[in-house]
Order: C-alpha cells, then structure tokens, then sequence
C-alpha cells in the first residue's frame, strides 16, 4: 500500500519534513524517545521537541508538532518519493503502528485503572518502540545497575568506535544538508576535538554489527572511553554465544513467539536476567505482556496498588519469583497489552518526567468550549499544560485556572516530590459563565505554618 506523504517545507529546501499521519494521542516523542527504552536519539538543543536518531542506516530528524509528528529523512538524501514512502513505513513499523491496536483504544481500556488514568492525561502518545533485536539486547545487558544518561554514552561511543559512520550533521540547524564522510567502519570521521571545537556537528553511526562486534574485546570495553566495566564480559560473551546460535537471525526469529518462550531464550544469553529478557521481549520482540520488574516498578506496585496486591508481593529484596509474581499482577490487571500500560506508569515515576505530572496537575487550566453536535473531544498540550474539552451546545461553560507563584515553580524545578505540594499551595481563579452572566471567584494560597511541618514531620 503506497502511503501518503504530506510535505512540509523548511525555510531551506535543503530539508522536506513529512508527515507521519498520528495525532497527539497517538504518539508523543517528547514521552517516547526519551523514556529509557531506546537510548540514541540526540535531542536538540535550540528546539526541545526535534531529535535525530538512526534507524537502520537512515539518519532521521523527527520533529513534535501540536497536533502531528514530522520527519526529515537527513541520510541518505532523499532522490524522490518512494525513498519517503520507504521511510515512513518503517517508521510506523518501528513505532508499531501497524503491528498494534489504536493507543487511544488502549488508553481509554486501562483509564479503568485509577492510577493510570490519572498519569495518562499528562503522559498521552507515549508508545513502545520496535527495536532493533541485536541493538536492544546489548543495550539493555549496560542498563544494568545504570541510568539512563550514562547508558546513552556508553551505547554512543559503542557505534562511534565500532559501527559504520553514517554523516555529519549539525542537528540544532535542521536546514543544513548534512555530510558524508568517506571512512571505514569502525573509524572516526571527526576528530573527538574537532567535533567539540564545532558544538553544533554530530556524527551518526549505525549500532555495530555481530561481525564488527566479534572483533571487541573484554579489555577494550573496559577501559575509557567505553568504561563498560563489569558489563564488558556480558557483553563479549552474548556476543560469542549469538554467533553459535546463528546470529541475528535467531534472535529476529523470537519475534512473534509466546512470551514465556522468549524470555526464557533470552535468559541464555550472559548478562540477561528476568528484567533485562522482559525489556528486551518487550521493546523488540512484539511480547507486549512482557513487563519489567526493577526496583522502581516494584515501587509502584507496592505504593500504588496496596489494596490490590497479596503480602506476599510486599517485599522490598528483589528476586526471580517476586518479579513474576509483580508482572503477572500487571497483566491481571492490564491485559494482553500490560508491558504497555506498565511502560506509561513506568515513565510518570522517573526522576526525569515526574515533575511533568506535578505541573500538569497543580497548573491544570480547563477550558470547556461550546462545539457542535460532536462528541466530546478532550485535547492535551504538554507544552503548555492545558486540556480542551468541546461540549454540547446550551451546557454551563467553566473555566478554571491554577496557577503557580513564583517560589512554587522554583520548588517544582528543583525536583521536589509530589507529595510535598497541597491544594493551598496555589492560587485558585474560578469563572462561571451561565449564559451571558459571569461571576469570579478568587481564593488566595493560605501559607503553610512551617513550625506545624516541622512538628508533624517529626512525628
């Protein structure tokens, strides 16, 4: 099926931007690309919502609009159409758009749930990506007692020492053609200073393949700039052991097989635990019930669902049994789908996205808006936190406003948790408009007594 492209063009021609054809529910890539299941795409630094990441050996721009995903296709350069249908296909395929239902659907399945309908309206579009096999495993095997930055250096530097350069591109200026260098794989095409001298320029490698990664050695990923440490025997070892076992082809085989039988394929590999198999089961094999249990989901489990879960499942030492027990919980309440569900739970609970749900929740502004005959539609703007709802004609439109004070946002960006903020904490402007009569009400935060928080934290 020959897909449609709608084109977007630059102040340059040197880019074309394509549309992908998902709305905002369908898929965010501020929420997708950045989750910690997938860890090379670079984010830009003069624009938050643009990365450019490879695909395969395509380097590709993808850029978040209010209401569509855009992407230019920077490597290889695009000759005519049909290299933009390619692309798009395999975006979609890479984004399982084909190969899952409607997240939208899936999203207002699980909205039955309590604790995700609360997060899902601060985290709307966030979809599993369709990984690589070889690329999700090895990346994975580093994620181990590991963050995400530090897991993004390490992979980075794991393609720029032994996969094929790709070009040079400086992605904080979308319109610049990007350029090919000529080099072997496995070399540089900038020096480490020339690349830094020039900020702006990114090089882009494709992952290394088996073949180039058999040529490694443990020595070699230990030591700077890979500094894989105890990591590095996982990884020469599942390298070893793939090749026996007849190399990617085994692994892209254990797509589309039942869950238990590819993660426990997966768990012959070196480095490859119960978690490691299920995210790698997870965000490359198609096994969508496949949830991965760390400590954090096991946090959520026992924080967020108390009343749900058995004693048993209380406990705070981390094994085998436990995080079957724990994902098995996730799928009675989830569904077929539950990795999915788990993987939205997931990213409201990191570090970096948690603040998202706080602002989202504590600066809420709804507009209800007379429409037509429609159905209700509900909209939601991350970047400037706000829900639209269209309702029916002759219904009480309300407006409500919370807004921050200045020492409140300066608390939110330091990080602090969700639980530290109350009701009282903000500045509350209600209007009621019924007909052509209006009415404002205003309250006023009530500062907190600090020797009452003092008093009640010691106690």
């Amino acid at each position: 099926m020959k897909l449609k492209s709608v084109w977007h063009r630059s102040l340059s021609s040197m880019v074309e931007w394509h549309s992908l054809g998902l709305s905002a529910t369908e898929l965010r890539p501020d929420v997708t690309l950045t989750n910690g299941q997938c860890f090379h795409w670079q984010p830009h630094r003069t624009d938050q919502l643009t990365w450019t990441g490879v695909v395969d050996h395509n380097v590709i721009t993808i850029k978040q609009t209010e209401d569509d995903t855009l992407f230019a296709l920077r490597h290889p350069v695009p000759s005519n159409l049909s290299d933009v249908d390619r692309v798009t296909q395999r975006l979609h395929d890479y984004f399982h758009v084909t190969t899952a239902p409607s997240l939208s659907q899936l999203y207002t399945t699980w909205k039955s749930d309590a604790r995700f309908d609360r997060v899902s309206k601060a985290y709307p579009g966030l979809r599993l990506i369709r990984q690589q096999p070889l690329e999700c495993v090895l990346s994975f095997i580093c994620s181990s007692n590991n963050h995400i930055s530090r897991i993004t250096g390490m992979l980075n530097n794991l393609r720029r020492l032994y996969g094929t350069h790709l070009c040079d591109i400086d992605i904080h200026s979308p319109s610049q053609k990007p350029t090919k260098v000529k080099s072997e794989p496995g070399t540089k095409s900038m020096k480490d200073e020339e690349v830094s001298a020039a900020s702006d320029v990114v090089s882009f490698y494709a992952f290394p393949t088996l073949e180039q990664l058999s040529r490694v050695t443990e020595a070699e990923l230990r030591e700077p700039p890979l500094n894989f440490g105890y990591r590095a025997k996982y990884i020469v070892s599942t390298v070893d052991t793939l090749r026996q076992k007849g190399g990617e082809s085994w692994l892209n085989s254990l797509r589309g097989q039942k869950r238990d039988v590819v993660e426990k394929a997966l768990t012959e590999l070196s480095g490859v635990g119960p978690k490691v198999a299920s995210c790698c089961a997870l965000f490359s094999m198609d096994s969508f019930g496949s949830v991965p249990v760390d400590v954090h989901v096991l946090k959520i489990a026992q924080r967020d669902y108390a009343d749900k879960i058995h004693s048993s499942l209380k406990k705070k030492t981390m094994n085998k049994q436990l995080h079957d027990d724990i994902a098995e919980f996730f799928r009675t309440l989830f569904g077929e789908h539950a990795g999915w569900a788990h993987s939205v739970l997931f990213c409201a609970d990191l570090a970096s996205f948690k603040n998202r749900l706080v602002v989202f929740e504590q600066s809420l502004k709804i507009e209800n808006v007379v429409g037509d005959s429609q159905e209700p539609v509900m909209k939601a703007q991350p970047t400037d936190l706000s829900i639209a709802i269209k309702i029916e004609p002759g219904t009480t439109v309300v407006k409500e406003e919370y807004v921050l004070t200045q020492r409140e946002s300066r608390r939110l960006k330091r990080g602090l948790r969700e639980s530290q903020y109350e009701p009282n904490d903000v500045q509350v402007k209600q209007e009621v408009n019924q007909g052509e009569q209006s009415s404002v009400v205003k309250q006023r935060a009530i500062p907190r007594d600090p020797a009452k928080k003092r008093l009640k934290t010691r106690s």
